[in-house]
């Protein structure tokens, strides 16, 4: 709460006016509607994705892709917290549980393509993919506070990003 507090500015008697502990603070700031809708969100992108019978195919610009990105910034502190600091909150397992059903998701395009036979390493490689695709997210938003050069860095992540994931699947 002390470092809440100085970030904010306030006294950290001031936070517990409104809020009786850290556990009031986080629901007020991720309350389960937000949460719900990140989740939903996320995980519509990433199927609209491997939808395409060519995910590399520069999926970055698509109606999908905007209204996520529009969304995240609208709610970048809030998509900072729950991408990188959720330890101690009732949205710990977000990242994780996020995480898996990417994967899922990628293991069900492989099968839909013929890749070969999904192994304990490429869901392993998949599993660190997508931890870093969420966590490099997370980091720009919180690092590019200009929208533009956010999008800028989002873009050159995704090509890396898409080129990983042609060449894991081929």
């Amino acid at each position: 709460m002390a470092d809440i507090a100085r970030r904010a500015g306030i006294s950290t008697g001031n936070i517990y006016r409104y809020f009786p502990d850290k556990q009031a603070l986080i629901a007020a700031a991720l309350p389960p509607a937000f949460v719900a809708e990140c989740r939903s969100r996320l995980r519509a992108r990433v199927a609209s994705a491997f939808g395409q019978r060519d995910p590399s195919a520069d999926p970055r610009r698509d109606a999908l892709s905007e209204a996520m990105i529009d969304w995240a910034l609208e709610h970048r502190e809030r998509m900072v917290i729950l991408l990188r600091n959720p330890r101690g909150t009732p949205h710990e397992d977000f990242l994780e549980g996020t995480v898996q059903h990417l994967v899922q998701l990628a293991e069900k395009y492989a099968r839909s393509i013929d890749a070969p036979r999904s192994t304990p390493d490429r869901r392993r490689a998949l599993r660190l993919i997508y931890e870093s695709l969420l966590r490099t997210f997370a980091t720009l938003l919180a690092e590019e506070p200009v929208d533009r050069s956010f999008r800028a860095a989002l873009d050159r992540y995704l090509v890396y990003h898409l080129h990983g994931l042609q060449g894991l699947f081929s």
